[in-house]
C-alpha cells in the first residue's frame, strides 16, 4: 500500500502539535505527558488508516529530545509492533539480513563476556537489555521499511518538517542570548537535562547537512522552505557547541559529496562557502576566535588536539588485550579507570566490551548498511537519490563523530543512526507533486 496524505491535513496536524508544545508547560510532568499523548494519538490515527511509515518516528525522536531524553528506542519498538500486528495478515518479509546478523553477533559476544568476565554485573546486565532492544528495534524497522511504500516527494517533505521541528524545539526552551551565554558543555536540548553538548551536535549535524542538501538539490518548494528554516535554526547551536567530532564528520561528508556528486549546484555551493569563510577570516578574524578558539585553547591546555582522549584509548586497548576474544562485558569502563564510562571511540568500545568477535560483528553491520545505501544511491534518481544521499552523509557523520565521541556505542544516538540509515527504503516515484506522506 502506497502511503499518501492530504497536504492540508498533514500541515494542520503539525501546527496542532507545535501549538501544544508552545502552550504546555514543557518542564512539568503534565506538559511532557501532554506532548507525548498528542503524538500517540497522532501516530495511532496513522496506523489505523495505514498511513504509517518510519518517517513518522522522526517526530517521536524530536518529542523525546524535547521532554528531556531520547525515548525513540522504546516508542519505536511499541509503535512498530502495533503496526506490524495490524498488517500481519498481509504477509510480512521478516528475513534477517547481514545488518541484523552482524549486530546480533556483537550482542551475543557481549552477553557471553558479561556473564563470564564482567566485574560490574549490574551495568553489564543493564546494557544487555539495551542492546537487545536496539537489535529488536533494528529488525522491526527493517520489517516496516519493507512493507510501507513511500512516495519520494512525501518522504523528502517529512524529513524537512521533522528537521524544522528539531530546530525549533531547541529554541522553545532557549533564546539566542541563552545559547551564547552558556558554556558549550552546558548546552542541552531541553534546558539543563537530557541530550546535550557533543552528543547533541552529533545528532543535529546529519539533519543540518540533510537540510542543506534539500535546499541545494530539491525542486520541491515546500521542502526547501522547511529545510532552510531548519538549517537556520540548527546552525547557531552547532556553532555554539563547537564539537570537533561533528565538524570533522561534516568535513568528511562534504569530501564524499564532492567526489561522488559532481553536480554544478553542489560545486557552486562549496566554492561559495569557501570564499565566504575566507572573506570572514580575513576581514573579521574575531569571529573565528569566538567560534573556533576552543580548538587552539585545548591544544594549549592539554598539549594534545585529542583533549586527553589518548589515556582513554590506552585503557580501552588494555581491556581488549585482557580478554581479546569476547571482551570484558558491556560497560565495564568505569571500573577500569575511564570516568566518562566510554572511551570515546566506538571501535575501541566494542573491542573492549565484546572482543574481536563482537567488534567484527558490529563492523559487518556498518559495512552492510553502507553497501546497501551506496547501491541504492547508484540506482536511484530524483528525490529517491537525494534521500539516499542524505542517509549516506548521515552515516558518514555518525561514524566519524563516533571515532571521537560516544555516539555509536550509546543508546540515544545509536537508535537515531539505525533509523536514519533505513529511511531511504521502498521509495516510489511520486506521480503527484502535491501528495504528502
Amino acid at each position: 500500500m502506497i502511503i499518501e496524505l492530504n497536504l492540508f491535513e498533514f500541515i494542520s496536524e503539525l501546527l496542532f502539535i507545535i501549538g501544544m508544545i508552545f502552550f504546555s508547560k514543557v518542564n512539568s510532568l503534565a506538559g511532557k505527558i501532554l506532548i507525548v499523548g498528542i503524538l500517540v494519538i497522532w501516530i495511532a490515527r496513522k496506523i489505523l488508516n495505514r498511513k504509517y511509515s518510519l518517517y513518522d518516528l522522526l517526530m517521536f525522536m524530536v518529542a523525546g529530545l524535547f521532554v528531556g531524553s531520547n525515548y525513540l528506542l522504546y516508542f519505536g519498538i511499541v509503535i512498530n509492533s502495533i503496526y506490524i500486528c495490524t498488517i500481519a495478515k498481509q504477509g510480512l518479509n521478516m528475513k534477517a539480513d547481514l545488518e541484523v546478523i552482524g549486530f546480533a553477533v556483537m550482542l551475543i559476544s557481549g552477553v557471553l563476556s558479561s556473564f563470564v568476565n564482567a566485574a560490574d554485573k549490574s551495568s553489564a546486565y543493564q546494557y544487555i537489555i539495551v542492546y537487545f532492544l536496539l537489535l529488536l528495534y533494528m529488525w522491526e524497522n527493517k520489517i516496516v521499511s519493507r512493507n510501507a511504500v513511500i512516495e519520494e516527494n512525501s518522504a523528502v517533505r517529512s524529513f524537512s518538517v521533522s528537521s524544522f521541528m528539531l530546530g525549533i524545539g531547541f529554541f522553545i526552551t532557549h533564546t539566542f542570548t541563552d545559547l551564547w551565554s552558556l558554556s558549550r558543555m552546558s548546552i542541552f536540548y531541553n534546558m539543563q537535562e537530557g541530550i546535550g553538548s557533543n552528543t547533541l551536535a552529533g545528532i543535529m549535524a546529519p539533519f543540518f547537512c540533510g537540510c542543506l542538501l534539500i535546499v541545494i538539490e530539491s525542486k520541491d518548494k515546500k521542502a526547501i522552505i522547511f529545510s532552510f528554516l531548519a538549517a537556520v535554526l540548527m546552525a547557531p547551536v552547532l556553532l555554539a557547541i563547537q564539537s570537533r567530532g561533528a565538524y570533522l564528520g561534516i568535513f568528511v561528508a562534504a569530501l564524499w559529496l564532492l567526489l561522488r556528486e559532481k553536480s554544478p549546484r553542489m560545486i557552486t555551493f562549496f566554492i561559495g562557502l569557501f570564499l565566504f569563510v575566507l572573506f570572514i577570516r580575513i576581514y573579521n578574524p574575531d569571529i573565528f576566535t569566538r567560534f573556533f578558539g576552543r580548538f587552539s585553547s585545548v591544544v594549549y591546555r592539554t598539549g594534545s588536539s585529542l583533549n586527553g582522549r589518548e589515556q582513554l584509548y590506552e585503557i580501552a586497548w588494555r581491556m581488549f588485550r585482557a580478554h581479546p576474544i569476547i571482551g570484558n562485558g558491556f560497560w565495564q569502563f568505569y571500573l577500569n579507570g575511564i570516568p566518562g564510562k566510554d572511551p570515546h571511540n566506538f571501535l575501541l568500545a566494542y573491542l573492549a566490551s565484546t572482543g574481536m568477535i563482537g567488534a567484527i560483528g558490529f563492523l559487518v553491520y556498518l559495512v552492510s548498511a553502507y553497501r546497501r545505501l551506496s547501491a541504492a544511491f547508484k540506482n536511484k534518481t530524483g528525490n529517491s537519490k537525494l534521500l539516499c544521499e542524505i542517509a549516506i552523509i548521515s552515516f558518514i557523520i555518525f561514524v566519524v563523530h563516533g571515532c571521537v565521541e560516544p555516539s555509536m556505542s550509546t543508546q540515544a544516538p545509536l537508535s537515531i543512526f539505525i533509523l536514519i540509515t533505513l529511511l531511504p527504503v521502498n521509495l516510489k516515484k511520486s506521480s503527484n507533486e502535491s501528495s504528502l506522506s
